[in-house]
C-alpha cells in the first residue's frame, strides 16, 4: 500500500479521483470540482483549484461522466440556496492513500478528512474558528447528469435521508441515504430551486438541499456518516447500523486502509526501482475499484428491471465496464480475486433476467448500452473454462448461445 498513489491518473484525461473507497466498494467519497465534460469524468483533474464539495459516489477511469451523489459541502456561513460554493484549496494541502483522503480548505478554515467502509462514507471536519459552522447536503448536484426527483428530510437533531432519482448516462439511477452526525444540528434550512425556508423540517423537488447549521468549538472536530443504497431509505439505514455503529473515524480509516493492504499483497513485486512499484501498485489499486458492490448488507439491490431484488447464495455487483476490462482485468480477476468470480458471473446472469440480455455497459442496475460487442460473454467463458463453480452453467451457457444467436440473426438481416 506505501507504494499507491491515488493522485496518479487524476490529471491529462486519466479520469481517476484521489478520494476514499474500499476495495470493489459501494461507496467513493472523494472531492469535486464542479465541472462537467470530458475532462472531468471522476468530478475531479489535478489542474484545478476549487472543491465544490465531496460527494460519496464516484467512476474511477471511465470515458463518461456520471455519479457524484449526495453532495456535502462545509461552509462558515449560510450560503446561497441556488448556487455552489467554490473554495479554493493547494495540492500541497491533500494527502491520500488508500481508503483516507484528506485537505485543508482556508478559505472555510475547515480540514476535511475522508475514509469509507463498503456502503458508507465517513466524513470528519475539523473547523479551527469558534462559531457557527454549516454543511449542506446537495441533492440537486451530479456529475454531468439531472436530477428528476429529490426528497430531503431532517429526522432528528442528529438524522437526516433522503432520495435521488436523476438522468444522464444511466436512463434512471436512485439512490437513497441516511446521514448521522456526531453533533446535533442546531438549526436546519432547507430549500429546492427557490430560497431557503427556515421553518420546514422536509423538501421534494428536483434539487433538495439542506443547510444545518452546528455550534462547534475550535478544532472540535464534526463526524459525519453518510450510508447509501439502491433500494430505500430503511436500507441505507441497515448498511449504517451493520458497517459504522460506532464514531471511531480513525477505526474505520485503518479498516480501511487494512483491506487495501490484504488485496495489494496478492502480487509481490521486489524492483530496484521505487518508481516502477509506484506505477504497478497503482494500477494494482485502479483494477480493484470496479466493479463495485451493489446490494445492501441484507443482499437486497435494484435491478436490471428497476425492482428490488435479493440476492441469494451470490452477492451483487454493478459498474461492468465491459469492453474495457473483458481483455485483462477479469482473466487477472480469476488469478488473484478467484473469490469474487462467481459473484461477477452471478450479477451478469441476475441482470440478464431482469433485463432480458448480458450487460454490455451496466451500473445502479442501468444498462448504457455503450461502446460495441457483448464483452460479458468472453469474461463468462472464461470463467468457464477455468474451471470456476459457483454458478449455473447451464444458464451461463444458454445466456452466452442467445448473444451469438441474436448477433448472427441481426447480422444477417443486415446482409
Amino acid at each position: 500500500m506505501d507504494f499507491v498513489n491515488p493522485f496518479i491518473g487524476t490529471d491529462a484525461n486519466g479520469h481517476t479521483y484521489p478520494g476514499a473507497t474500499v476495495p470493489f466498494g459501494m461507496v467513493q467519497v472523494s472531492p469535486d470540482i464542479g465541472l462537467t465534460g470530458w475532462e472531468w469524468c471522476s468530478g475531479y483533474r489535478y489542474l484545478d483549484s476549487v472543491i465544490v464539495g465531496f460527494s460519496n459516489t464516484h467512476f474511477g477511469g471511465t470515458g463518461c461522466a456520471d455519479l457524484g451523489d449526495i453532495l456535502v459541502t462545509p461552509a462558515l456561513d449560510l450560503p446561497p440556496a441556488d448556487s455552489l460554493l467554490h473554495w479554493r484549496f493547494r495540492h500541497q494541502d491533500e494527502k491520500a492513500v488508500p481508503g483516507y483522503y484528506c485537505v485543508w480548505l482556508p478559505d472555510a478554515a475547515v480540514e476535511v478528512e475522508l475514509t469509507v467502509s463498503e456502503r458508507v462514507g465517513f466524513h470528519r471536519y475539523t473547523f479551527s474558528e469558534n462559531r457557527d459552522a454549516y454543511l449542506v447536503f446537495d441533492l440537486g448536484f451530479g456529475n454531468s447528469d439531472t436530477p428528476v426527483e429529490t426528497e430531503l428530510k431532517v429526522e432528528s437533531p442528529t438524522v437526516i435521508s433522503g432520495s435521488r432519482i436523476s438522468t444522464g448516462w444511466a436512463r434512471e439511477q436512485r439512490i437513497f441515504f441516511v446521514a448521522e452526525f456526531s453533533q446535533p444540528i442546531r438549526s436546519a434550512r432547507v430549500a429546492h430551486e427557490r430560497g431557503w425556508q427556515g421553518d420546514a423540517k422536509e423538501i421534494s423537488g428536483r434539487s433538495a438541499k439542506a443547510a444545518l447549521a452546528f455550534s462547534l468549538n475550535p478544532n472540535e472536530p464534526l463526524l459525519v456518516k453518510v450510508a447509501i443504497s439502491g433500494v430505500s431509505v430503511e436500507g441505507a439505514r441497515q448498511n449504517l447500523k451493520m458497517e459504522i455503529p460506532h464514531w471511531d473515524f480513525d477505526a474505520v480509516r485503518l479498516a480501511a486502509e487494512d483491506s487495501w493492504q490484504n488485496e495489494l499483497s496478492r502480487i509481490h513485486v521486489i524492483s530496484h526501482s521505487q518508481a516502477d512499484e509506484e506505477t504497478f501498485y497503482t494500477a494494482l489499486y485502479h483494477a480493484f475499484l470496479a466493479p463495485t458492490l451493489f446490494c445492501d448488507a441484507n443482499g437486497d439491490y435494484r435491478g436490471g428491471d428497476g425492482q428490488v431484488h435479493h440476492a441469494t447464495n451470490f452477492v451483487n455487483y454493478s459498474t461492468f465496464s465491459l469492453w474495457d476490462t473483458y481483455r485483462a482485468a477479469h482473466p487477472l480477476y480469476t488469478i488473484i480475486q478467484r473469490e469474487r468470480v462467481a459473484d461477477f458471473v452471478n450479477s451478469m446472469l441476475a441482470f440478464r433476467r431482469e433485463w432480458g440480455e448480458l450487460p454490455i455497459w451496466n451500473f445502479t442496475g442501468n444498462e448504457t448500452w455503450c461502446m460495441i460487442g457483448y464483452h460479458s460473454v468472453p469474461v463468462i467463458a472464461d470463467a468457464m473454462l477455468k474451471g470456476f463453480g459457483g454458478f449455473d452453467k447451464d444458464e451461463a451457457f444458454q445466456a452466452r448461445r442467445a448473444v451469438h444467436l441474436r448477433i448472427g440473426e441481426d447480422f444477417n438481416t443486415t446482409i
